[in-house]
């Protein structure tokens, strides 16, 4: 995605969608960020199951990217 100086919507130069996927219902990814226990911000990113309800309790799977200039 590029973002646009204005504010206005991000354009997707490549969208890359994978036809396997759509089975899944999957929400878009929701961007945050997360603070450590030392007061550092993390970037962070999530999808929530399709219907996704607060008051339920869900698996999660924590996936960590260690690679060059990146954050652990």
């Amino acid at each position: 995605m590029v973002s646009k100086l204005d504010g206005s919507a991000p354009i997707a130069l490549n969208e890359n969608k994978v036809a396997e996927l759509a089975e899944y219902k999957l929400s878009p990814p929701e961007f945050m960020t997360v603070k450590t226990h030392d007061g550092m911000d993390l970037n962070a990113w999530i999808i929530k199951p399709a219907n996704f309800d607060a008051a339920k309790k869900y698996p999660v799977l924590i996936y960590t990217y260690g690679g060059p200039h990146a954050q652990v």
